[in-house]
């Protein structure tokens, strides 16, 4: 039926009123279609954006733990050095003892037997615990 009323409707209206029609069809049926799209960009616009702020909030997120943990770790190594430090001193210091522990045990078993006398037991027993230099 529409396509009648077409057909007798297309008797009485010059060509280029239904070219200048087509035209107007096609540029509105454009127009919404760029409608569509834009807004359709426009959504994912806007989905970047939002995910890129998200991004960069983590990454200055994990960029702020880094510098801690830089941190914790230049502590750390700071520490480990002054142990380690410390632990060479202590064995100075421990080498050195033994030596002037060993020079007096030496003494003591170079010394004659007139230099020795009466001790006391307990004395006697807490010498006689003490390591010997083998």
């Amino acid at each position: 039926m529409f396509l009648t009323l077409l057909k007798g409707a297309a008797r009485f209206l010059p060509l280029w009123v239904w070219v200048a029609l087509a035209a107007l069809i096609a540029g509105g049926g454009g127009w919404v279609w760029h409608r569509l799209e834009v807004a359709e960009l426009d959504a994912s616009l806007a989905d970047a954006k939002a995910n890129a702020r998200q991004y960069a909030s983590e990454r200055d997120q994990w960029h702020d733990l880094a510098k801690q943990r830089q941190q914790a770790l230049g502590r750390l190594r700071l520490e480990r050095r002054a142990a380690e430090t410390a632990v060479r001193q202590l064995q100075d210091d421990l080498a050195d003892r033994n030596s002037t522990y060993r020079a007096r045990q030496q003494h003591i078993a170079d010394a004659p037997p007139e230099d020795d006398g009466p001790v006391a037991p307990v004395l006697r027993e807490a010498l006689e615990a003490l390591p010997h230099a083998d």
